[in-house]
Parts: C-alpha cells; structure tokens; sequence
C-alpha cells in the first residue's frame, strides 16, 4: 500500500510538474509572442521616427530656402537703405522698356528730396520729383507700375503716389506732360 501511495504521490507531483511546466510553457510563449510584437513595434516606431526626422529636414531645408529667398525679396521692395542707384535703375528700366515712336514713355527730370522719417514708424520715405512725357496708355501703365510696386512677386520697390499733374495734349494721340511726386519707401531697421 505505501509503494502505490509513493506511486500515486510519485505520478501526482509528475503530474503537477508537468502541468506546471506547460503552464510556464505558454506563459513564456505568450512573452516570447509579446516581445516579438514589441520589437515589431519598436522597428516600426524607429522607421516612422526616421522618416519623420527626414520629411523634417526636407520642409526645413524648404523653409530656410524659401524664408532665404523671400527676405531678399523683402529686401528688394522695402529695402533698409536709400538704395537711390536701384530706384533710379528702376525707373530707367520701366523707361526703355515703355518707350517707344509710337507710344512714348521719357522721363525728363528725376530729382530727389531729403529722407523724411514717419513719425516714430519703422520706415522712412524718399520724395521723388518726376516729369515725364508719356501716352496714355504708358501713362496707365506707370500708374499700374507703381500700384503693384511693394509686392514681392513684383520686385519693385514700394512706392505711392503723393501728387500728380497732367498737362494734357493739345492734339488727340498726343503726349500728356506729368509731374509725379512719389514716395519711396525704406526700412529703418529688419
């Protein structure tokens, strides 16, 4: 009787050994499973981490490329000095690309006044005295040259138009005699 009760302990603890070891079994596998998905995660995690730091440096590069262009476009339009040699270069520009025998566009004087500062503004503005002969449809032109100046898909500099005098034809088709007084503007700081 002891040798079945030793036998039946014997085969009870096997029993439970076994038991124990297929409980400890699918313990470690379920954390062998679980491990596994975790690592899948991490990989995952660290590509979308790369691929977001590379999408970063790329909008970054982007950004600093176009913050880069459009402050010297800024600078262009409302620039931080007097720049007189660029304004004057401008106004030649619109001149002989507006001039023509049949449709003339000449700017007979160009002079410049003293800087005025805007009171306690971060600008100041240059008094530009202009007299030009010009067609009408130059003069509309000029007029429209000026509206657009400011901004910066234009890149002209920002201007207004302060005082305007026409002296009209004396014969149809003939050229209008105009006094512009404009305003350049420029930065006192950026």
């Amino acid at each position: 009787m002891k040798d079945r009760q030793k036998a039946f302990i014997g085969v009870f603890v096997l029993l439970v050994a076994v038991g124990l070891g297929a409980w400890q079994w699918s313990v470690r596998q379920a954390h062998v499973l679980q491990t596994n998905v975790l690592n899948t995660e991490v990989i995952n995690l660290t590509n979308q981490k790369n691929e977001l730091v590379s999408r970063y440096q790329d909008v970054k590069t982007e950004v600093t490329e176009t913050r880069s262009t459009e402050t010297e476009q800024l600078k262009v339009v409302f620039p931080t000095d007097e720049a007189l040699t660029d304004l004057t270069r401008a106004f030649d520009d619109f001149e002989v690309k507006n001039n023509f025998d049949t449709n003339p566009f000449i700017i007979s004087n160009i002079s410049y006044s003293t800087p005025t500062e805007q009171g306690g503004e971060s600008y100041r503005y240059i008094p530009v005295s202009l007299e030009i002969e010009t067609s009408k449809t130059n003069l509309e032109e000029f007029l429209e040259f000026i509206e657009a100046s400011g901004a910066l898909e234009s890149e002209t500099r920002l201007m207004s138009v302060e005082e305007m005098t026409v002296r009209y034809p004396e014969e149809i088709g003939g050229t209008y005699g105009v006094t512009f007084m404009i305003y350049a503007y420029f930065s006192q700081e950026l």
